[in-house]
């Protein structure tokens, strides 16, 4: 056990020692610090003390008769006046479909419209009756009239943890697919095989070291993040709920709930990438191959005017990682049914990307395995 501890120390060092590495880990340290700093140019501090000066008030029909003399017909000049009602405005602007003044709804007309909406863009999506008959009963669950609270600091730390993961895939295809392909390369592989150590026990020992680097930057990378954001834009608003945000969202979730599964997303989706950069590099023995298959993975999830209209490919796009962690995954109505039972891509995908994981291991030890025996 000592001896393969040393090993795994040994691999660990091998990575984080790469140049590569250390540059990746610096953008990507350099980014959390961007992520949080940047939106406090755009939302200076006073805009942010004037807009949570309504924390706690109900959007109803008296707030909105408060609003409406003060803001002009359709909420886009503020000032310092004013600026308080930004985020009231900002939800019934989303809400409602049509270019009448904001002062000719009441807040039922508000709320009646945004259900209207969600319903008929599921309908634009052509989901079947069951997918929207429970999306109806979940709907239930979000509570009207919405209570406002300024969620700008939570929205800073969900934004950033999505631009986290991109430098983090990154990370993966460009400092993991060489750990197997550097052996071959290098025809040092048959010496690994002489080894005391030099099948299994150096394979897993190998992924671990991997999965622990991106473990690790995933951590020291949110840590960072929110940190700052902590610093700049307090505590407060964790608790409001994602509607204040996203209006069309049928989830019936609070921002700390969302950034919660953001986390979970993010550590499974990170050990997917180091495991698919490995093995797949294994499978390849190129070390290119794979940063170009994750490179296009991610642009084919840029993709719409076609996989919309493709009802697989479309479910496949909406459960790859750089689809299920931004704030707009928020507006992501399909469903998935495993037997009987219907789940979000938010439950779904982190099962699929641990299973995928595991898929991907068992199939990389073969080849590993198979290839230092028959491959000279």
């Amino acid at each position: 056990m000592k001896n393969l501890g040393t090993l795994y120390r040994f691999e660990l060092k091998k990575i984080l020692r790469n140049r590569m590495t250390k540059v990746m880990l610096a953008i990507l340290f350099a980014l959390a610090v961007l992520e949080a700093v940047v939106p406090a140019f755009s939302v200076t501090h006073d805009m942010r003390e004037a807009r949570s000066e309504l924390d706690g008030r109900l959007i109803d029909d008296a707030l909105l008769n408060e609003m409406y003399p003060n803001i002009d017909t359709y909420g886009e000049k503020w000032n310092s006046d004013n600026q308080k009602y930004y985020g009231i405005a900002y939800v019934e602007q989303c809400s409602i479909a049509g270019d009448n003044p904001l002062a000719d709804y009441s807040a039922e007309d508000i709320y009646n419209q945004r259900e209207e909406s969600i319903l008929a863009y599921m309908e634009y999506r052509n989901m079947s009756d069951s997918d929207i008959t429970w999306w109806k009963t979940t709907m239930q669950k979000v509570k009207t009239p919405f209570r406002y609270v300024y969620v700008g600091g939570p929205l800073f730390l969900a934004q950033g943890l999505s631009a986290l993961l991109l430098v983090l895939m990154l990370l993966s295809a460009l400092c993991l697919t060489t750990v197997f392909t550097i052996e071959h390369r290098q025809r040092t592989d048959q010496i690994l095989l002489s080894s005391r150590n030099g099948r299994k026990e150096t394979y897993f020992i190998k992924i671990c070291a991997g999965i622990s680097t991106i473990i690790m930057a995933s951590f020291l990378a949110t840590l960072i993040l929110t940190i700052l954001v902590f610093v700049i834009y307090g505590t407060a608003g964790f608790d409001g709920i994602i509607q204040l945000e996203v209006p069309l969202s049928p989830y019936p979730f609070t921002m700390g709930q969302f950034i919660l599964i953001q986390l979970i997303i993010m550590i499974t989706a990170g050990i997917l990438y180091a495991v698919f950069a490995m093995a797949v590099s294994e499978f390849t023995k190129n070390s290119l191959a794979v940063m170009g298959i994750m490179v296009g993975l991610y642009l084919f999830g840029q993709i719409d005017f076609f996989t919309d209209k493709v009802q697989l490919l479309s479910q496949l796009k909406s459960l790859l990682p750089s689809n299920v962690i931004p704030v707009y995954s928020l507006m992501e109505y399909r469903l998935v049914y495993v037997g009987d039972g219907i789940f979000t891509i938010y439950a779904a995908a982190p099962v699929l990307y641990l299973l995928l994981s595991f898929m991907l291991v068992v199939a990389g030890r073969f080849v590993y395995e198979r290839f230092q025996v028959t491959g000279r």
